[in-house]
């Protein structure tokens, strides 16, 4: 295992369209991102990389939902008959668990044998995520859910770290020393650890949301009579 890192030399940031607990996944007190993100997974450096999950725009852009080091990053193989990750499995009363890709028995892919799985019986979400076949671990981590602070504009001025735009589905990737320094110097204010839970498990929020998604139509809809 790398030595956990203190200051990164990349952040890696993302837009988090669902937040329920299964990416990223807070169980047992690590935090690991093995869903979503596949090309994150594949490039995630150990010691040197940094991942960002910001919100919605429904529930504030520049909301930081979740930040962690990237400390191990381990084959699917090895993260399901880790004995240290087998709380992270779904089952009946907990299908968040994020530890669920089995290794066929060749070993050239993986399948989905557990029913309480996210992707179970979704085989082109498990051609997807099974392109990088691999599952991030972060020791040293923040995550904030619901309680999600927003990142001062001044820290955010002039960088794609909050992925500005128009479009956010790709990441970006931050390596400027000095924005980095900055960004990190707010987030170490804050205590290490779990600080809320996950933002769509909250029922205020599903409305929340609709009531943005419908704003949004009324809006794109006027447009379309405008033109």
């Amino acid at each position: 295992m790398a030595d956990i890192i203190k200051t990164p030399k990349r952040l890696l940031s993302y837009v988090i369209a669902s937040d329920d607990g299964l990416a990223p996944n807070i169980d047992g007190g690590v935090c690991t991102l093995s869903v979503c993100k596949p090309i994150i997974r594949k490039t995630a450096q150990v010691g040197e990389d940094m991942i960002l999950g910001f919100s919605s725009r429904w529930h504030g852009e520049h909301r930081l939902i979740y930040a962690m080091s990237v400390d191990e990053k381990i084959a699917f193989d090895a993260y399901f008959n880790a004995p240290e990750f087998a709380m992270k499995k779904p089952s009946d009363t907990h299908s968040a668990g994020d530890n669920f890709y089995q290794p066929t028995p060749c070993g050239k892919s993986h399948y989905i044998e557990n029913t309480h799985a996210a992707h179970f019986n979704k085989k082109g979400k498990i051609m997807s995520q099974t392109s990088a076949p691999y599952a991030l671990i972060g020791r040293r981590f923040w995550y904030f859910g619901d309680n999600a602070p927003n990142v001062p504009f001044c820290i955010l001025k002039d960088t794609d770290i909050a992925i500005p735009g128009q479009s956010r589905r790709a990441h970006r990737v931050t390596d400027d020393p000095e924005k980095i320094q900055s960004f990190m110097q707010w987030l170490e204010r804050h205590p290490q650890g779990i600080h809320g839970t996950p933002r769509d498990c909250v029922p205020e929020n599903h409305d929340k949301r609709n009531a943005y998604k419908a704003e949004q139509a009324r809006a794109r809809k006027t447009g379309l009579n405008n033109t």
